[in-house]
C-alpha cells in the first residue's frame, strides 16, 4: 500500500557565529536552546513558544506517520509483553533484621508496591502503594527506596513530572503519615545513616549534583 502524507515540518535556519578556543563555527540552530531551559524543564509551560510551536508541529507529524503505519500494533505489543510477564512479578527478598524487604507488582497493576513481611514467614505489609500514589497524574515513577535502620520510616524518591527532578519524602510505617519536610531536585539517594539521619545530593540550577 502506498500512502500520501504532507511534508514534515522544517526547523527555520537561523545561523549564529560562535566563537570558542580560536576557532568559529555556525550553528544554525541556536535559537532551539531556550536560554532559560533550566525553568523550562521544571515547568514546561515556560519553554519559549517558538520553540513548543515547532516541536508539537514535529510530534504531531511523528504521531500522524505513526497512526498510519503501525495502526493498533503498538496496543498489541504491549498486550503480549504484560501476559509475559508473571501477575505477582516481584523481586527476592532482601532480609534485615525482623523483615524482609521485596517490591512486587499486583495483577494489572503499572507501579511497584513496596512490601515487607516477617522474616521466615508472616502477614505481608504493604508500606506503598505506588498505583495509589500515580492515581490521577499524568506521569509517576517510583524511584530509590530505604528503610530506616530501626524499621520506622521509609525514605522514597517520586517523579511526578517525567523530568528526572525526583522529590525525596519519608513516611512514617506506623501509621502511614508522611512527614512534612520534603526535598525537592533530588539526584541521587536516599541512603539512612542513623535512624534519624539521611544522606542524599540534590541538583544544582544546572542540574548538576
Amino acid at each position: 500500500h502506498s500512502m500520501l502524507l504532507p511534508s514534515p515540518p522544517i526547523a527555520r535556519v537561523e545561523p549564529v557565529e560562535i566563537s570558542q578556543f580560536g576557532h568559529t563555527r555556525l550553528d544554525p540552530y541556536q535559537w532551539m536552546k531556550d536560554p532559560h531551559w533550566q525553568e523550562a524543564l521544571r515547568d514546561p509551560k515556560q519553554l519559549d513558544p517558538a520553540i513548543r510551536t515547532h516541536l508539537e508541529a514535529e510530534r504531531s507529524y511523528a504521531d500522524m506517520f505513526l497512526s498510519e503505519t503501525t495502526g493498533d500494533l503498538p496496543d498489541k505489543l504491549f498486550t503480549e509483553l504484560v501476559g509475559r510477564l508473571q501477575p505477582d512479578e516481584s523481586t527476592v527478598p532482601a532480609a534485615d533484621g525482623p523483615w524482609e524487604y521485596y517490591r512486587r507488582y499486583r495483577d494489572g497493576g503499572e507501579h511497584p508496591l513496596l512490601c515487607r513481611r516477617p522474616r521466615g514467614g508472616g502477614d505481608e505489609v504493604l508500606m506503598l502503594d505506588g498505583d495509589a500514589r500515580a492515581q490521577g497524574l499524568a506521569f509517576y515513577q517510583l524511584g530509590a527506596a530505604a528503610h530506616s535502620p530501626d524499621h520506622t520510616h521509609l525514605a522514597v524518591a517520586e517523579d511526578v513530572t517525567g523530568n528526572e527532578d525526583d522529590s525525596l519524602r519519608v513516611l512514617r510505617l506506623a501509621d502511614g503519615e508522611w512527614l512534612p519536610d520534603v526535598v525537592q531536585r533530588l539526584y541521587s539517594g536516599p541512603v539512612w545513616v542513623t535512624p534519624n539521619t539521611l544522606l542524599y545530593a540534590e541538583r544544582d540550577d544546572a542540574f548538576r549534583p
